[in-house]
């Protein structure tokens, strides 16, 4: 019928879960609403009395939605720890000051690659959007160097360098956004906290020296293992409004320890800016989700 239509894909719109769950849970419910119009028809009721009263009795699309994902957005504690292993991944190479060795480095990277498109081609479970954040890390740091050629080059390398990152984040944005905006958000995690520390050595001695990041490397460690158990608690909470906060407030906190230990070369405005930047990767997916459904 056309109402049950309506209201099964103002459920798939709303619900969060991966699609073979989804069709799971749309087919389970289906089923539901059949057994409970057949036993109002037992009852006397016409079809479109029962069919209300079906729909009724589960509530708005919206409502029932919420309630399915809070049931299943619980990950096992095996899959938070797995979520959370790339940064403490790097926690651990800033730690034990592997982050020198350029083997530790493409090792990291390449394990990273490899299990993201695992992940990627394997329903793209929510382990993997922290292990694709740091796909996309390469790209922010490259940005970074552009400004260290000389001349003209760096103009030159930043039309095609623009080109690139826009497909590659389109790209997964989009698939990732179809899943779930906060997934997208998720995988932006790492994203300001790497702008944060390259931009606070930079701007404490106009420069990316290897002394001053062996001075920082301990509170670079630091910073990761608070993203790793952000991480791990994401996985494992189930209201999605508490998801939203374990995101952004450690962002805030790290941020604000960055601006603390810079010695007072992080301005309040260069603060300002990495919390706006925080905020809009966090929300940002939320609004495009908006105007996309």
């Amino acid at each position: 019928m056309k109402v049950t239509r309506e209201y099964f894909n103002l459920i798939r719109k709303s619900l969060k879960v991966n699609s073979v769950l989804e069709d799971d849970v749309i087919k389970e419910l289906r089923t539901h609403i059949e057994d409970k119009i057949h036993d109002l028809e037992q009852k006397g009721c016409s079809e479109q009395e029962a069919l209300e009263t079906a729909l009724y009795a589960l509530g708005t699309p919206h409502h029932l939605a919420k309630q399915i994902y809070e049931v299943y957005s619980q990950g096992s504690w095996k899959e938070a720890m797995f979520a959370a292993l790339p940064h403490l991944s790097v926690a651990i190479l800033f730690f034990l000051q592997l982050w020198e060795e350029p083997f530790w480095i493409f090792a990291l990277f390449l394990l990273v690659g490899g299990i993201a498109l695992y992940g990627w081609f394997h329903d793209q479970p929510t382990w993997l959007f922290p292990w694709l954040g740091y796909c996309l890390v390469p790209v922010v740091v490259a940005g970074i160097l552009l400004t260290y050629l000389p001349g003209s080059w760096a103009w030159v390398a930043l039309l095609p360098y623009v080109i690139v990152s826009f497909l590659l984040l389109g790209f997964i944005g989009k698939q990732t956004i179809r899943k779930d905006w906060l997934l997208l958000s998720l995988t932006m995690l790492p994203v300001p906290i790497v702008i944060g520390w390259l931009l606070s050595l930079y701007l404490q001695i106009g420069a990316l020296r290897l002394d001053m990041i062996y001075r920082t490397a301990p509170m670079v460690s630091l910073s990761f293992v608070v993203l790793s158990l952000a991480v791990l608690m994401f996985v494992r909470i189930k209201q999605r409004w508490i998801k939203v906060g374990i995101l952004l407030i450690p962002e805030v906190a790290l941020v604000s320890i960055m601006a603390l230990t810079s010695e007072g070369a992080m301005s309040f405005l260069w603060w300002l800016f990495l919390v706006a930047l925080s905020v809009f990767l966090l929300f940002s997916p939320a609004v495009i989700d908006r105007r996309f459904r």
